[in-house]
């Protein structure tokens, strides 16, 4: 299981808070965990809202490398089930 924590407000500021930006090389590094060992990616998210633009760019991001992994995941192996991604507010 990899997980990614992000804290704080969701907004378009690179340097504090949460935004696609500042965190991508976390998330990616959380799907690149081997596709056939990795069992989840578990999100910690402590974070009172923010930006709608922000959010949408990271939901999109995360579904991407979902998808991708998911397909590495299929061709090693059929029988591996997809990867789950769990939010944990």
């Amino acid at each position: 299981m990899a997980t990614v924590e992000l804290k704080g407000a969701i907004q378009d500021s690179v340097s504090k808070g949460i935004c696609l930006k500042r965190h991508d090389a976390l998330i990616v590094a959380a799907f690149n965990t081997s596709p056939k060992c990795l069992q989840a990616v578990v999100l910690k998210i402590n974070s009172p809202g923010g930006s709608p633009v922000q959010s949408s760019l990271l939901y999109k991001r995360i579904k991407q490398l979902k998808e991708q992994t998911n397909k590495k995941r299929k061709a090693m192996s059929p029988a591996l089930p997809p990867i789950p991604v769990l939010a944990v507010v």
